[in-house]
């Protein structure tokens, strides 16, 4: 219903303009031809005027169409009436014409029955005028091709606006189709710099949608400031005529961040090898982008205390012993078990313990340092990788991360203790194998459970 009213109304603009030149050109005419104006130019200002107010005012557009067409039939007979004469009658057909601007076989019909009254009148009344051989069978012609007039005009409009219903169908569709999946499309004119959106997503549906910008990339101020060196490298590149798909951010503030999938279609001219426009399309990824990074942390991170996991830890190791700066003599792996812990999955839930065990993790990520790492490669169980240290140094690690484990945690109101198992063991070669090492630390480890727990040992080599 809106969509009609503001094409109606655009039709009214447009047919108050027509209507303008018109008269003004027909005083102009009157004077050139005739050597003076018509006695009416008063009447067409105030018909004029009022319908320059009623159109600007947006005023009821069904109804300013019908009473736009009534003032020209009614000017025109004025007109007539003024200089008859077939001159002046000949406007009276593009009264039909211009009712068929509106698409409408109501408003046609209304102007088809002004014609033929127009015409009966004129002729009856003006026939010495128009005809000098006074044939009355000449009106009955004039009547019938009126009418042809204004049959063709009628079934011409239908088929308009059949196709116009379609075509309006079908780009509703493709529009709720894109809007839908998060998709923008746009153009991008080079020459004048201005960008048209066509669809839009709903997360920017409060931006203009056009823009003027010397890039071809839509939106380029809000491309987060690490995307902008690779973007101008793509704008290089549509700029050649390439067609590009690029992933990218748009940042809306420094926790608001949209990814999107861009891609862009240059247009070259046919007459000469120039960039006439490009055609770009970007869609929302911000999901499956979060859905990736959530694999890929699954993947290398242990689900409940977002540790590092085994996988991880044997790759962040291996590029250690590949760095030309490590010192294997200076590098040791710490194998961690709690003391006890299915007691307390017993006592107080796994739900409990699950808890626990996460704030263990976070204990004993701040008791080492960044260059170190700590993994939970299953149950209560963790392994931690430090390097850069002598054999003193390396149990003094052991000993801080023993004491961040033994002071209380506090579960769900429920004060809890625990005490950790720690073994140790040392690195003896660059390329040392982590599983051995980690075998070498676990053996140490139970020596401490069979000697009562809670302490640490280094791993004896034989």
């Amino acid at each position: 219903m809106k969509h009609e009213r503001n094409f109606i109304h655009k039709r009214n603009r447009l047919v108050l303009q027509l209507l303008i030149c018109f008269y003004f050109l027909s005083l102009l005419l009157g004077y050139i031809l005739q050597g003076n104006i018509s006695s009416y130019p008063w009447i067409g200002l105030i018909l004029i005027a009022g319908l320059c107010y009623i159109v600007w005012k947006q005023v009821a557009a069904k109804r300013t169409m019908y009473l736009i067409l009534s003032v020209y039939f009614v000017y025109l007979f004025y007109v007539i009436m003024d200089s008859p004469g077939f001159s002046s009658y000949i406007f009276v057909w593009l009264g039909l014409v211009i009712s068929s601007l509106y698409n409408r076989t109501k408003v046609i019909l209304m102007a088809a029955a002004y014609t033929l009254l127009l015409t009966f009148i004129t002729f009856t009344t003006y026939q010495d005028q128009f005809f000098s051989n006074n044939q009355p069978a000449d009106i009955a012609y004039i009547l019938l091709f009126t009418l042809f007039v204004s049959v063709f005009l009628i079934f011409q409009s239908n088929f308009t606006e059949q196709v116009w219903h379609g075509l309006n169908e079908s780009q509703e569709k493709l529009k709720y189709i894109l809007e839908s999946a998060n998709i923008i499309t746009y153009s991008y004119n080079p020459i004048s710099g201005i960008h048209t959106v066509s669809s839009g997503m709903k997360a920017l549906e409060n931006f203009s949608k056009t823009e003027k910008s010397s890039s071809p990339v839509l939106w380029k101020s809000l491309i987060h400031p690490d995307d902008l060196p690779f973007i101008s490298k793509v704008e290089q590149e549509i700029y050649q005529g390439k067609t590009m798909a690029v992933e990218y951010r748009i940042q809306f503030s420094k926790t608001n961040i949209m990814w999107v999938a861009a891609k862009f279609f240059p247009v070259m001219s046919e007459q000469e090898p120039m960039l006439e426009r490009i055609e770009g399309a970007l869609v929302d990824i911000t999901d499956r982008k979060k859905a990736e990074e959530k694999i890929e942390f699954l993947a290398y991170h242990d689900p409940l205390t977002k540790l590092p996991n085994r996988s991880q830890l044997y790759q962040y190791v291996h590029d250690q012993q590949r760095n030309r700066t490590f010192d294997y003599e200076k590098a040791f792996i710490i194998f961690l078990d709690l003391d006890s812990f299915k007691q307390i999955n017993d006592t107080y839930g796994h739900q409990t313990g699950d808890q626990l065990l996460s704030l263990a993790a976070e204990r004993l990520t701040r008791s080492l340092k960044k260059k170190d790492m700590v993994s939970r490669i299953g149950g209560d169980e963790f392994v931690a990788f430090i390097n850069g240290l002598t054999i003193d140094e390396a149990i003094q690690v052991a000993e801080r991360l023993q004491g961040a484990l033994c002071s209380p945690f506090i579960v769900d109101g429920e004060s809890i203790s625990i005490t950790p198992s720690i073994g140790i063991s040392k690195f003896t070669s660059v390329d040392e194998d982590l599983d051995t090492l980690i075998s070498q630390a676990d053996a140490a480890m139970y020596n401490i459970k069979n000697e009562g727990k809670n302490g640490i040992k280094l791993y004896h080599y034989s």
